[in-house]
């Protein structure tokens, strides 16, 4: 759709359910993306790929149901935030993070007694994973 579209700057959601794979691939100047209406049920791989310029992705608002393998990977994204709907760490792609120099995750699914529980499975997306935790009770791993 946008796919290395370098001038495009910001983009608003609105009644968009789902964000094909590569969509803003190479958008390097994208700096804001706003989900204004909650309709987002699906994110594919590798849709935002390469947006060098994008440091903050709230999905919290979202319905979307897994988190796809490099969506995120070549992007400056410090903070995202997913939603009540990513209630399990298996919800959750191994490489979704890879190449991401992500500070804070905050998942508003998951309770810290469920992180503490399965803390180990938070293991797999590896030794690059050098981010906080946040659970929906605002504890901090």
């Amino acid at each position: 759709m946008f796919y290395g579209c370098t001038s495009l700057k910001a983009v608003k959601c609105y009644g968009t359910t789902a964000i094909p794979a590569s969509c803003f691939y190479g958008c390097s100047s994208l700096e804001e993306i706003s989900l204004v209406d909650g309709t987002l049920q699906s994110i594919q791989q590798n849709a935002f790929s390469g947006c060098t310029s994008l440091k903050t992705l709230d999905l919290g608002g979202s319905s979307i149901a897994q988190v796809s393998s490099g969506f995120i990977s070549g992007t400056k994204i410090q903070q995202l935030v997913l939603p009540p709907t990513i209630n399990s760490v298996g919800s959750i792609s191994p490489s979704a993070f890879s190449g991401v120099t992500l500070t804070s995750i905050t998942l508003k699914g998951m309770t810290s007694a469920y992180m503490t529980a399965h803390k180990d499975e938070f293991n797999r997306f590896g030794a690059s994973a050098n981010f906080e935790l946040v659970s929906s009770d605002n504890v901090r791993y």
